[in-house]
């Protein structure tokens, strides 16, 4: 069976990925999930395959953002660039709490479900959660790209595939502020600061049309919920 299909419907469409990088990561860490519900790891051998798999899927997102603001992976070990390189390392280093809750998670899925004979509950589950971590790929990104861009100003562009959005999202819809600007407040999509926590997000952080005013007045922080 697909493994796409093993999500359930409501989970399918947040798995298509956009990059190669992209599908690879959320394949890893699907792979990972399924090996702990099925006891094909135990669970030390999957916080250790998991946290290969961030360090890397990460740091790849991280480096394809930069490249699409016109920097280099080379540039990230450089002085002028190490605010982006600290904040690699908290965007990594965040996931550790975290990675003992969704191993946890998968054990009761597996205690509850899975060895009940429900197997297909677990996995719909474990599936599920897994997409909450694929989503930091394309976080890790446009976090990069909106670092490297600096003063440059952006526009949010709101998804055309979400059928709901948040508050967030929707206060920011059309707004053009300096890319150091958004990155200041974290406000970026799939950002756990917004409403929506990133859940599922497709907005996007684009380059702003030549001619287009930063949006005048104060930045909105109170749009946000976290």
């Amino acid at each position: 069976m697909d493994i796409l299909a093993e999500i359930g419907p409501a989970g399918q469409a947040a798995a298509q990925s956009t990059s190669r990088g992209e599908a690879d990561y959320g394949r890893s860490i699907r792979a990972a999930a399924r090996g702990l519900l099925t006891g094909v790891f135990d669970e030390d051998q999957f916080v250790v395959a998991m946290w290969g798999i961030v360090n890397r899927g990460l740091t790849n997102a991280f480096v394809e953002g930069m490249e699409q603001a016109g920097a280099t992976r080379e540039a990230l070990d450089t002085p002028d660039f190490l605010p982006e390189r600290l904040e690699l390392d908290k965007l990594i280093n965040g996931n550790w709490e975290s990675l003992f809750n969704f191993s946890a998670f998968i054990i009761q899925q597996r205690d509850a479900n899975y060895l009940q004979g429900q197997k297909q509950v677990a996995l719909n589950h474990v599936m599920n959660r897994a997409l909450l971590w694929s989503n930091q790929y394309d976080k890790a990104r446009v976090t990069a790209r909106t670092m490297v861009s600096r003063d440059a100003p952006m526009t949010w562009v709101l998804s055309t595939t979400t059928k709901e959005h948040c508050h967030s999202c929707l206060t920011f819809d059309g707004r053009t502020y300096r890319a150091s600007t958004w990155a200041k407040y974290d406000a970026l999509p799939r950002s756990y600061r917004l409403c929506c926590k990133g859940f599922r997000c497709g907005c996007d952080l684009v380059p702003a049309m030549p001619g287009t005013r930063i949006t005048p007045g104060r930045f909105p922080e109170k749009a946000l919920c976290n």
